[in-house]
């Protein structure tokens, strides 16, 4: 055993399961600090426990709009730099959404149901792209879509897909709300080499 005073960290993986004939591991990180009395002598060890699977999904969380579960615009704007740099030679689309006649629905729906437009409007979107592409919320009612190895028509025919999709009627009590959506199409690099431009 150490005499001295001793801080550090190790990982390990703990079967927590109740059941005897199913291996259920979590993965934690410990960090421990040893305590000495006068004489230097370990007498404590303290250390705090921290569940690494919980705290990625956490992580993750933090990326994400809260409402609709995309990717929010700083994390998109990172993972589509990123993109770009892993694919400098192909040509991709960048789409930005923006939901016409949504301001009406808030409005006269109330902001629940509006809110429930916009996760609606997030899995359409997801819906009409393939899993490699990066879909997020801008905000409001704005959305972003890179599709990459794109040519130009196929982000043309890929839009005409999205507004047909997004092309939605509310009705309430004497009420009547459509909407549909406004989609910009940009092509890397022709139109711009980064997510700024």
């Amino acid at each position: 055993a150490s005499k001295s005073e001793k801080t550090g960290r190790f990982d390990v993986r703990i079967n927590l399961s109740a059941e005897p004939e199913i291996v259920q591991y979590t993965r934690f990180r410990v960090y421990y600090q040893s305590v000495v009395n006068e004489e230097g002598k370990v007498v404590r060890i303290l250390g705090r426990m921290f569940d690494l699977d919980r705290d990625k999904v956490v992580l993750e969380d933090g990326k994400r709009d809260t409402l609709t579960k995309l990717v929010h615009k700083s994390e998109l704007q990172a993972r589509i730099g990123k993109a770009l740099e892993e694919r400098l030679n192909g040509t991709h689309a960048m789409f930005l959404i923006d939901i016409d006649g949504f301001k009406g629905v808030n409005e006269n729906f109330g902001h629940v149901f509006g809110d429930s437009v916009l996760v609606e409007v997030a899995n359409t979107i997801k819906a009409v792209f393939e899993e490699n592409e990066l879909v997020g919320r801008l905000g409001g009612d704005e959305f972003l879509v890179m599709m990459p190895d794109a040519t130009l028509e196929q982000a043309k025919e890929q839009a005409q897909k999205l507004c047909k999709a997004l092309t939605k009627r509310y009705t309430g009590k004497q009420i009547e709300y459509t909407i549909n959506a406004s989609v910009g199409v940009a092509m890397y690099p022709v139109d711009g080499r980064s997510y700024a431009e």
